[in-house]
């Protein structure tokens, strides 16, 4: 039978980000102080040209927040203005990546030691006995991050429908955890209105995901990997070290339900899986869009070197995007496969559903897909071509177990491959 979605490499997504969303403050822009007094909150009478100026000024100094109130004080004035639209999307995704930032940040400060939380398992229950995480994750992120992740979807599909939709900035800065890793410059097209959308999907989905998913486990364990000085480690005994400390956290016999589905989560669960597949489809979109372009890309914020000056994308052509900048060489290789991979993926995921693109017959994830990536990190292509996940049936029909049971049992795998883990001081 069909009728589903799911992710296997969402269950390291899983680890890695539940350790992350721990607390969740508020009022959460990473812009810092500001010598500029905000004139429209008692300006009602300002134009909408200054509006929309006020909007770009504050994504410029990071305030998505403030941008959002004056974009949407433009549209207020005329709905299907541009800038106003898309200005919408990038504060939304400033935002939401202003809530990365702050769970980073407070992950950094948590004291070493200790469950992420504790409790018997009632999600009705939101106090001390179930700790900080399952309140951030219960009325904090099931509101105001998934409201304007959604938020932030709808402006971008919108704006889509408009032909050579666009939006110039000079910058708008990307900060997590008090590290500036990139700047957002110049143009603004269709490819980044794909990749905004993709952002906002993934992210919903892993924040939903989360919500319906049994986060109790013991985080000092997860802070041993941050405390290990891998630098002097052959390849393989960091590997296999790493898998150890994975397979300790999830068969931690105090934390039995860790990574098991809540009863009363399904539905939220079964959606999520959708969103991270139309996610996934939205990345391909992003890159497929930035192939297409035509125009001279010397000012997009993502796109191609036009390495020929023929104005088209030629295979072999470096791509570059925010923080990576220009991928030439091995990353351009990574970009290829890892690409290969979420298309696998995706494929998987609407497998059983009514986009799935073969009904008559089932579409594993292959995890073979993996072993050209891994050989590009010097490791060996250790992964059986019969070693698949049927992704699609952990949506159609969900186990409340199977992101655990399948991860141990990739887990136990990886140690019989791998050698014996090195021993820690």
């Amino acid at each position: 039978m069909k009728g589903g979605r799911r992710s296997y490499f969402l269950i390291l997504l899983v680890i890695l980000l539940g350790l992350a969303l721990s607390f969740f403050c508020a009022g959460c822009d990473s812009g810092g102080d500001d010598d500029r007094e905000d004139e429209s909150d008692d300006d009602d009478d300002d134009s909408q040209e200054d509006h929309l100026g006020q909007g770009k000024y504050w994504l410029q100094v990071g305030e998505g927040d403030k941008a959002r109130e004056e974009f949407l004080m433009a549209l207020s004035q005329e709905p299907g203005i541009v800038d106003g639209l898309y200005g919408m999307v990038l504060a939304d995704m400033l935002h939401a990546t202003d809530v990365v930032g702050v769970i980073v940040d407070y992950i950094k400060s948590l004291e070493y030691g200790g469950p992420v939380k504790s409790g018997d398992g009632d999600r009705e229950k939101v106090d001390s006995s179930r700790g900080m995480i399952n309140f951030m994750l219960d009325t904090v992120l099931n509101g105001l991050l998934l409201e304007r992740c959604e938020e932030m979807v709808t402006y971008a599909r919108t704006t889509q429908g408009i032909e050579g939709a666009s939006f110039e900035l000079e910058g708008i800065p990307i900060i997590i955890a008090f590290e500036h890793l990139a700047d957002l410059n110049s143009e603004f097209d269709m490819g980044e209105l794909y990749g905004s959308e993709s952002y906002g999907l993934i992210l919903k989905g892993l924040v939903g995901h989360l919500l319906t998913i049994d986060l109790d486990f013991d985080l000092s364990l997860a802070f041993i990997l941050e405390d290990i000085d891998f630098g002097e480690m052959e390849t393989m005994e960091a590997v296999s070290l790493v898998v150890d400390i994975l397979y300790r956290i999830i068969t931690d016999p105090a934390f039995p339900n860790f990574l098991t589905l809540y009863p009363d989560g399904i539905e939220l669960y079964q959606q999520s899986g959708w969103e991270l597949a139309m996610g996934l489809h939205a990345y391909l979109n992003t890159f497929a869009q930035i192939a297409s372009e035509t125009d001279d890309q010397g000012d997009d914020v993502m796109g191609y070197l036009d390495t020929n000056g023929n104005l088209a994308w030629d295979h072999g052509e470096p791509l570059y995007i925010p923080y990576f900048e220009v991928l030439e060489g091995i990353q351009m290789s990574r970009w290829a496969i890892i690409t290969g991979v979420i298309e696998g993926y995706r494929n998987s995921l609407l497998d059983y559903t009514e986009y799935d693109i073969d009904p008559g017959a089932s579409n594993p994830f292959r995890l073979a897909l993996l072993n050209p990536l891994l050989e590009t990190y010097g490791l060996p292509p250790v992964i059986p071509e019969e070693t698949v996940l049927d992704l699609g049936s952990w949506y159609a029909n969900p186990n409340p177990t199977v992101i655990r049971d399948t991860l141990i049992e990739l887990l136990d795998f990886l140690r019989e491959l791998l050698p014996p883990p090195p021993a820690l001081d």
